[in-house]
């Protein structure tokens, strides 16, 4: 055999074994993604679709790059009807950003309660690298991000919500 035929079989090889890697990686990306969607619908939340501009980082430090398109957030109804309209959003660089890691509030209506600021900073020093954003409206709050991390990630943005919920007036 050649060194040309050795080296094609080589790169074939390398390129199955690459693709059954990324055939079991989805499956269980497409799993847990899965089971994050249906344990949040399961606990109440409602899903919903709508266009709206998300962050795509590019590196660590430097400014998302901002894309308008179709997201899917779920929604905790409130208890009872809420004052103000807001956005918890990740837009910033990290340093001189209002919150820990980047994260802004963009209030359109309304005012934030103290202890309202204080559940958002919490929520914003603890998820510092994958995509989350909250809208806040008087009937509800929604959480958009990505499905990964199965029911553990679902679980957690769950109890963002019913904390934001608690902490609104």
């Amino acid at each position: 055999m050649g060194s040309a035929s050795l080296a094609f079989v080589l790169l074939l090889l390398i390129a199955v074994l690459f693709g059954v890697f990324l055939y079991f990686t989805g499956r269980s990306m497409d799993k847990s993604t899965k089971e994050a969607k249906d344990h949040v619908i399961a606990l109440g939340l409602i899903p919903i679709e709508m266009e709206r501009d998300v962050p795509y980082f590019y590196t660590r430090y430097g400014k998302p790059k901002i894309r308008r398109e179709m997201d899917t957030g779920y929604c905790l109804q409130h208890k009872s009807p809420k004052t103000g309209r807001w956005s918890f959003l990740q837009r910033q660089i990290r340093k001189g950003a209002e919150y820990p890691n980047g994260w802004t509030l963009d209030v359109k209506g309304g005012t934030v309660p103290d202890g309202l600021r204080r559940v958002l900073h919490t929520i914003a020093h603890e998820w510092e690298d994958e995509y989350l954003e909250f809208e806040f409206y008087p009937e509800k709050v929604c959480a958009f991000w990505r499905e990964w991390g199965g029911v553990e990630v679902a679980q957690r943005i769950y109890h963002y919500l019913r904390e934001i919920s608690e902490a609104a007036e």
